[in-house]
Order: C-alpha cells, then sequence, then structure tokens
C-alpha cells in the first residue's frame, strides 16, 4: 500500500495545478486527486462514503459523495481530510470562469463533469492497487462524463474533448470531436468558444 502512496504521490507531483484551461484540464483533474496520501484510517472512512454512495466511482452520486464528505469527522491533522477533496471539487468547478461573458450553462455543465471525475477519481486511488492505471481512467472518466455532455449538443464538451484527444495524441478521436462541433456550432460560436476556452 506505501508502494501505491509513493508512485501516487510523485505522478501528481508532477502534474500542474488545479487552474486549468481546456489546454491542460487533464493535468488539473490529475492534481486534484488527493486520497493518495490518506492514511489507513482515513481511507477506511472515505471508502465508507463511497459505499453509501454508489459503491464504486463509476457508479456513485456524486452530490451524495459530497454531503458524506462534509459531514465526516476525520481528523484535521490527518495527511488527507474530507476538506482538501471538497476544495478540489469546488476549485475545478470554477475552471474557465475567470470572464463572466464566458460563464453559461454549458459551461457549468462541462464543469460538472470535471468536478465528477475529481470525486470518482480520488475515489479510485483509495478503492484501486493499480497505481499505473491513474492516468488511463482520469482519460477514461472525461470521457464518459464530459462525453454525455458533448453528445447532447454541448459544444463546451465538445471541444475539450477534442483538446483532450490531441493531448493523448489520438488523431481519430479529435477529427470525431472536430466534426461534431462544427455541426453543432456556428463560426461565431465556435471562435466563442477557443476565445474563452
Amino acid at each position: 500500500m506505501k508502494k501505491l502512496y509513493k508512485i501516487l504521490s510523485l505522478s501528481i507531483t508532477l502534474l500542474l495545478s488545479v487552474n486549468a484551461n481546456a489546454a491542460d484540464f487533464y493535468n488539473a483533474v490529475a492534481s486534484s486527486i488527493k486520497t493518495h496520501k490518506a492514511s489507513e484510517n482515513t481511507r477506511t472512512e472515505l471508502l465508507s462514503i463511497l459505499d453509501q454512495c454508489g459503491g464504486s466511482p463509476d457508479s456513485m452520486d456524486a452530490d451524495c459523495v459530497l454531503v458524506g464528505l462534509q459531514d465526516n469527522t476525520i481528523k484535521k491533522n490527518d495527511s488527507t481530510t474530507p476538506q482538501q477533496i471538497i476544495e478540489s471539487y469546488r476549485a475545478i468547478m470554477t475552471t474557465d470562469m475567470q470572464r463572466t461573458e464566458c460563464i453559461n450553462d454549458e459551461l457549468i455543465a462541462a464543469n460538472y463533469a470535471l468536478g465528477s471525475c475529481v470525486l470518482a477519481l480520488n475515489f479510485f486511488v483509495l478503492d484501486s492497487n493499480e497505481a499505473e492505471s491513474v492516468h488511463d481512467e482520469i482519460y477514461r472518466c472525461l470521457n464518459i462524463q464530459m462525453g454525455y455532455f458533448a453528445y447532447n449538443g454541448n459544444p463546451i464538451a465538445q471541444y475539450r474533448l477534442e483538446k483532450l484527444a490531441k493531448q493523448a495524441k489520438r488523431p481519430d478521436e479529435v477529427k470525431a470531436w472536430g466534426r461534431m462541433l462544427k455541426k453543432t456550432t456556428t463560426e461565431k460560436e465556435l471562435e466563442f468558444i477557443k476565445n474563452c476556452y
């Protein structure tokens, strides 16, 4: 278990801070994973929240998890507290909200997808012994969570998934998301998205 925490600590330390934009939101989600430093008692308590809120990172209810984290009594002197996870969640939820003209329902929905991944991945790290797969899980989670909104016509989610595919060097996915984005936006809307996100 200590080896897992050391590997994750090293990999997360190398990633960027939580202030994300379209080019680095993958890294922002990665750096929001706080549970790699959790003590065994904290780990057990946090996993009990997950059990009460869906049972696995893939089926968790994000609102239930947030309530569980807020109500939890884990000692503040532990290296990972529920408050740190909540703060990471809140920080990622404000991604690309620095300019008020860029804030809209599509951005809020896309940020909800980011926040859901922050919560899910914190629990994935607690629940899994496969430290090496955390980066694949980030990509998978973002594709699932953001994909839901993208397939329902959210152009910001589509744009972010196109950027994510570029980062992952997946040219077929870049083309597919780019085509979808062009079908759902006008030139003016696409320019707005590129300027904001």
